[in-house]
């Protein structure tokens, strides 16, 4: 692929995105946006939408995923890199987001989506934590770890986040504390 049809390619993606959030924010259902009004929106042909997308559920995926590598480029830059600053910039994000969230949760399944997506593109930064070398199964370790934090993160969601974020951190370290550290 050339730059030019990168660049296309681009542009065409963005634009779904952005369509699929100028429908969604019109407060449709995710579940309900049809290709055809996707691509009116975005003022491209459906064979265009075809071109980059199989479903409009991978409209949605591809917007999760962008949001995760975000949020990995983000951990990565911060100078602790440990479960509580994780858990802080996620509880922070999760807050900040609820165009991303709210309506994802309202999806039958989307919300499970972005975590299971956001889980396993951060065991890898992640597993900078766990670098004591007298434990053998850390793989196990850091997969309990995320799937609990990713619980918490979306039982928070669906609740309304009325526990505010600092109140989350202290849950996550009491966790931690009772689970991992006896």
């Amino acid at each position: 692929m050339n730059r030019k049809e990168y660049l296309q390619e681009t542009e065409s993606r963005e634009k779904f995105c952005n369509a699929f959030w100028c429908l969604m924010q019109g407060e449709k259902p995710i579940d309900q946006i049809s290709i055809d009004e996707l691509s009116e929106q975005a003022g491209l042909s459906r064979r265009t939408f075809y071109r980059h997308f199989k479903s409009v559920d991978e409209v949605l995926i591809y917007i999760f995923q962008i949001q995760v590598e975000i949020l990995v480029s983000y951990y990565q830059r911060q100078e602790s890199r440990d479960l509580m600053a994780l858990a802080k910039m996620l509880f922070d994000y999760c807050y900040d987001h609820d165009d991303i969230f709210i309506p994802a949760m309202n999806a039958n399944g989307k919300l499970g989506l972005f975590f299971q997506y956001f889980q396993e593109e951060t065991l890898q930064s992640f597993a900078e934590s766990f670098q004591d070398e007298q434990f053998r199964h850390k793989d196990y370790l850091q997969r309990y770890v995320m799937g609990g934090l990713c619980g918490i993160l979306m039982k928070w969601i669906e609740d309304g986040k009325v526990v505010p974020p600092p109140d989350m951190y202290k849950v996550v370290a009491y966790t931690l504390r009772t689970d991992l550290l006896t």
